[in-house]
């Protein structure tokens, strides 16, 4: 687990912008969407092991972030913000 000390529209963007994921992900080697199903990504992960390339790929549901703010805490001056995950519709 890691913590970075960033606004959630930052890690959003970073997590919604998948085919740059591997800039900041560098175990990553391309995320790539699905033109003709948006609501997947191929990954791919290459790396070395005793004197040996190795690829593996998978697909993935990509999830969409939604960032909401607590009002009442805004208002009391806490900046609270909400994060939900849920699926890429297909349509």
């Amino acid at each position: 687990e890691i913590e970075v000390d960033v606004p959630c529209s930052v890690a959003y963007q970073c997590y919604s912008e998948r085919e740059t994921i591997p800039q900041w992900m560098p175990f990553i080697s391309t995320v790539k969407v699905l033109e003709d199903k948006p609501e997947l990504s191929r990954w791919t992960l290459k790396y070395a092991i005793l004197g040996r390339d190795v690829e593996f790929s998978w697909l993935a549901r990509n999830m969409t972030v939604s960032i909401y703010y607590d009002k009442a805490a805004t208002d009391l001056g806490v900046n609270i913000q909400l994060i939900k995950l849920s699926s890429v519709s297909a349509n």
